[in-house]
This record gives structure tokens, sequence and C-alpha cells, in this order.
């Protein structure tokens, strides 16, 4: 069997990553509103972290078209998970803000995280831990990321 290169076995991670990522969304999805859809949860995690914003705001700091936001937010307004607002700055825009039973939820999701990640990682060092997380958020933190990897998937391994 030849020996993949670096390059290889990192894209090999990144996609078996990304397919955990995917997992991990739909169910905090499901524990937080069963039924609720995985994309729903990134805007739900950006508002807990960044507080209200403007849809569009959001859907730049989500890298995603403002259709796709407002759909997601439709969704969860709809759940009582968000709600709109006038922006007090510009009458003609709306802000986005979570209600308090989201908030409820998605702290006590926080811990519930918290305490999965740390079972996960229970047998690393600290020192692992903490020079796994510089290096993953050195890796993601590269706006040229995405497409740089997905370049390589549909090209054979050389």
């Amino acid at each position: 069997m030849p020996r993949l290169r670096i390059e290889d076995a990192i894209h090999d991670a990144f996609v078996e990553l990304t397919a955990l990522g995917e997992q991990y969304l739909s169910d905090f999805a499901t524990r937080l509103s069963p039924g609720l859809r995985r994309g729903a949860v990134q805007p739900l995690l950006r508002l807990h972290r960044s507080g209200p914003e403007r849809v569009s705001e959001l859907a730049v700091q989500l890298g995603l078209d403002s259709t796709t936001v407002t759909r997601h937010l439709d969704e969860l307004q709809a759940r009582g998970l968000v709600a709109r607002r006038p922006d007090p700055t510009d009458r003609r825009a709306t802000l986005v803000h979570l209600t308090p039973k989201a908030v409820a939820q998605l702290d006590a999701a926080e811990v519930d995280r918290r305490t999965r990640l740390g079972n996960v990682l229970a047998d690393w060092s600290a020192g692992d831990r903490y020079e796994f997380a510089r290096l993953l958020h050195r890796f993601v933190h590269r706006p040229e990321l995405a497409s740089e990897i997905a370049v390589g998937v549909g090209g054979g391994r050389g």
C-alpha cells in the first residue's frame, strides 16, 4: 500500500472531521428543538456569542446569503428561539436576538458540550489538548482554506 503524503492524510482527516461536525450539529439541533434543521444552529450560536445582529450582518458573518439566513431565522422564530425588533439606530433595519428560552437552552447545551468534549479528550494531556486547540484554530481561521480543499476533492492523489 503506498504511503500517504501528509497533505493527503490531512485532507482525509478534514473530510472525516467535516462529517463529524455535520453529525454534531444535527444532534445539537435535535437536542435544542426536535426536528430543527442543522443549518439553523449556526445563526443561533452566532447570536449567542455576539448578541443581536441585523440579518445582513449575520449572513456576512456566517458566509451565507441573506435568503438562507432569513429562512433559518423564520424557522427559529416559529420555534420561539429568536425574535426580531427594529434597530434603534436605523428604524428601517431589523435586529434579530435570542429569546430567553433560546438563551437558557444554549447555556445548558454549552455545559453539555464541554462535558462531552472533556470526556472525549479525557485521556489527552493538558498540553496535547492545548496544542490541538491551537493548531485547529490556526487551520480553520484561513479564509482561503475551504476553496483550497474543495479544489482537491475532485482530483486524484498524486
